[in-house]
């Protein structure tokens, strides 16, 4: 796995070096706009290098297997995506795509688990049943599209990858061979992360683009629920882990939905977001989501391995709500200080 780690990061940053000195530079431009946190053009490679790096080191050890599967729905929607990067595609046609890749996952894995003694995990379970299968199909096309949507700051989506995909190459190593097809994946995409962190970490020189976005959100959830299939880790393990996307992102959306606004329409309402827009750089920004990704992965790992891991996900819930209180008072205290101030100038 170190070996592995280490190839994919080097073979990364090798791809965006390479990429940044052909015309993928000017074809694929993030141009700034009005929804952005960005002030020049940016080109959205990073997505293609971590790929291409990946699927190399992944055609030299995995075999056909459902990891293997899980690797190849990722590359479909790194295609389709692609197709987005070039030329906006309609938000009903990537919906469908995503949901396609959701429901056949899920086949996938009801084909595979679905005869295990047993069925000890909620994944599989949850899969038998008609509405358990729809239900797990929508939570993987919402943490698909979670990770595009948390994908808008420097440093961001590429530290969530090194750190989630890092804590499940650690989990692995933990209870099963380290060769195992698993294993090795999770740890070619944390060293890719890693390799594209090296060029996006504040101020960015490349994006991931939805090319890297979406198959790195569909990977993150697809491989989480396939470990807890496996009987690596538990589900809850899964939402923890990548929980400080999760958070901002469902808590954007429901109070976005609550206002009555159009929770598909592109904005500027996440809390990195905000965050930024009221004064913080994207490199303080970046870093202090690391620290709580950070604080969050380490917390799992080792819940996970608690006899009682109920007093530790607690304590994450009430240091979430916290958290959400602090940032609508800070966020509230600077808004309110800007208004202040365009009124003494006003006068």
């Amino acid at each position: 796995m170190l070996l592995i780690f280490i190839s994919s990061l080097l073979l990364t940053a090798a791809f965006i070096h390479l990429l940044c000195r052909t015309r993928a530079t000017r074809i694929l431009l993030d141009l700034p706009t009005a929804r952005g946190l960005h002030g020049a053009p940016v080109p959205r490679i990073g997505g293609i290098a971590i790929f291409a790096s990946v699927w190399i080191l992944a055609g030299l050890w995995l075999q056909r297997d459902l990891v293997a599967g899980i690797a190849g729905l990722s590359l479909v929607l790194l295609a389709v995506s692609l197709l987005d990067d070039l030329k906006p595609l309609s938000a009903v046609l990537r919906l469908l795509a995503h949901a396609g890749a959701a429901l056949l996952m899920v086949l996938l894995w009801v084909n595979t688990f679905g005869l295990t003694a047993g069925r000890t995990s909620a994944s599989i379970r949850l899969a038998m049943s008609p509405l358990g299968a729809m239900a797990l199909a929508l939570v993987i096309v919402w943490m698909t599209n979670l990770y595009n949507f948390m994908d808008g700051a420097d440093g961001l989506a590429g530290g969530m990858s090194v750190v989630g995909f890092g804590t499940y190459a650690a989990a692995v190593t933990m209870q099963v061979n380290t060769d195992s097809p698993l294993g090795l994946l999770v740890a070619a995409l944390t060293g890719a992360s890693a390799g594209f962190l090296m060029f996006n970490f504040p101020p960015a020189k490349v994006f991931l683009g939805d090319a890297g976005a979406i198959p790195l959100g569909f990977l993150a959830i697809a491989l989480g629920i396939h470990g807890n299939m496996m009987g690596l880790w538990p589900w809850w393990f899964v939402v923890l882990v990548f929980s400080p996307f999760i958070v901002d992102a469902s808590v954007t959306l429901l109070r976005r939905t609550l206002q009555g606004q159009k929770p598909w329409i592109a904005h500027r309402d996440h809390y990195y977001q905000r965050l930024i827009l009221a004064g913080w750089s994207h490199r303080k920004t970046a870093l202090v989501y690391y620290a709580l990704m950070l604080a969050a992965a380490a917390s799992a790992l080792r819940a996970a391995h608690s006899p009682s891991p109920d007093a530790i996900l607690l304590a994450w819930a009430i240091i979430y709500m916290l958290l959400l209180l602090m940032l609508q008072w800070h966020l509230h205290k600077n808004k309110k200080n800007k208004s202040k101030n365009n009124n003494h100038e006003g006068t």
